[in-house]
């Protein structure tokens, strides 16, 4: 049998994900006066989505596991402190992004993306005494944990000059022109460099509901693992606290890591540009975030609350091991 089962007719799952996609992000037609390929974004969103419905089993069993986390981040107590929620299906399908978290009353820089991944292996499998525990591990984090750094040295690698212009082209309504083969190639490289194409504003902010893109900012990847999806389902609320624990220390430890790893960067690299730039102080402005009493102070309350919990000890330790291997590798 499999380790996460989902039951077609469970109504709490079903009204889980209809919650969950209730709240996400929908491109209204304002931002057809933003992008000229509006409409064929929606297009191939749709084309996604019916695949994707002809894995109706596998795609709702990602779809529950997004939804859980999504609604036990908005109970834990760091709810209070902000904005969170679902992306647009564009942004889900194309960029890999499955929530957005800001701040309440901050700017547009302090956005974060998340993406989310289920560990398929039962946390309390026998692999656990092997002494070969994070090569047994599914590659799913790792696999996402490389993209997001991709993504990083995408924008660190760009040249000064050529992002400028880019920069510039899209400033002045580049994104709304008409595609020719003189501007499409700055098309394609806009896309690349979107942490979110369709993003609005939060209810909280000074224009809320303005829609716009993101370029730069944490690219967080939160693992959870799939006994406890399994029991939050079935109504364990133990289990659904310690996913909204584990979701809010893993998207902490992610942006940590990738501070560490911009940092290395600009000590190494003399020759940086806008976008970069721009990334590298949206990732910044998280660590004075996590400064603040009120958010270090909950983690800390969540380190003392789960010290007796083995399976929440493991799954930080794999976490903490699969970034360990990437800083391996990358020596």
């Amino acid at each position: 049998m499999p380790n996460f089962e989902l039951t077609p007719t469970n109504e709490n799952v079903d009204r889980l994900i209809s919650r969950f996609e209730d709240r996400r992000i929908k491109p209204e037609k304002e931002f057809a006066d933003l992008y000229y390929e509006y409409g064929d974004d929606m297009a191939r969103t749709e084309q996604i989505g019916a695949v994707y419905d002809e894995q109706h089993a596998e795609v709702k069993l990602g779809k529950a596991a997004e939804a859980l986390v999504f609604s036990e981040l908005l109970k834990h107590e760091a709810g209070q402190h902000f904005d969170i929620r679902p992306t647009s299906h564009y942004d889900d399908y194309f960029h890999g992004v499955d929530l957005l978290i800001e701040p309440r009353n901050a700017p547009l820089q302090s956005l974060a993306s998340i993406d989310i991944t289920i560990n398929q292996e039962d946390i309390k499998g026998t692999h656990r005494s092997s002494g070969q525990y994070a090569e047994e591990r599914p590659v799913g984090l790792e696999k996402k944990l490389l993209r997001s750094r991709a993504y990083t040295d995408r924008l660190a690698n760009l040249d000064a000059t050529h992002a400028r212009d880019l920069s510039a082209w899209i400033g002045s309504g580049g994104l709304h022109e008409k595609k020719t083969a003189d501007n499409k190639r700055y098309f394609s490289e806009a896309e690349r460099l979107f942490l979110m194409k369709y993003y609005t504003a939060p209810d909280s902010s000074n224009e809320p509901n303005k829609p716009g893109f993101v370029i730069g900012g944490p690219q967080a990847v939160i693992s959870i693992d799939s006994v406890f999806v399994n029991k939050a389902l079935q109504g364990n609320k133990s289990a659904a606290t310690t996913i909204g624990d584990l979701a809010l220390l893993e998207f902490v430890s992610c942006v940590q890591a990738e501070q560490e790893y911009l940092d290395s960067i600009v000590k190494h690299k003399k020759d940086r540009n806008i976008f970069f730039d721009t990334h590298y102080s949206k990732v910044r402005s998280w660590s004075h975030i996590f400064y603040k009493p009120e958010i270090g102070g909950l983690v800390g309350d969540i380190l003392k609350r789960n010290q007796g919990n083995r399976e929440f000890r493991e799954q930080l330790a794999y976490y903490a091991q699969t970034f360990n291997k990437l800083k391996m590798d990358s020596r």
